[in-house]
């Protein structure tokens, strides 16, 4: 069990630090206009859609705080909470990998998606692994019934 809590302590960490830095990115201006203009290429702060693509970020950065907080507080007791570890590397796949490689696909620049995808992917990886570990690590009367 010891591997996944550890999983879920990283990832939740790593969550809650995203999530700061997206909740600055909107609170503070000149961060906002650099986030804003690095993913969406030719980005007008006088265009509705700016304030949109920063409120959107910000949202993102809540949902990141609240998962990477669930995520170390469920580390306590990994096993029991494993479905939360499941639902993180679902998310990781479909919002992570497919959302970046769709936007990669309709012409955002893809050098910080490529790299956010390898990270979901390693994410999901050690998150797979860390899970199967744990299961193998149940006395075999509990790992039949898991």
């Amino acid at each position: 069990m010891k591997q996944l809590s550890l999983w879920m302590k990283i990832v939740g960490a790593l969550y809650v630090a995203n999530a700061f830095f997206l909740i600055a990115t909107y609170l503070i201006p000149v961060l906002g206009e650099a986030s804003v203009e690095a993913r969406v290429p030719g980005a007008d702060p006088a265009n509705p859609l700016y304030d949109f693509a920063l409120d959107t970020w910000l949202m993102f950065g809540l949902e990141l705080l609240v998962l990477g907080g669930a995520l170390l507080i469920a580390s306590r007791s990994a096993w029991t909470n494993r479905i939360l570890a499941i639902t993180v590397i679902a998310l990781e796949l479909i919002r992570g990998i497919v959302d970046d490689a769709i936007w990669i696909a309709s012409g955002y620049p893809s050098g910080a998606y490529v790299g956010w995808i390898l990270f979901h992917g390693a994410v999901i990886v050690t998150g797979v692994l860390a899970l199967r570990r744990a299961r193998a690590e149940l006395p075999e009367k509990v790992a039949v019934l898991a």
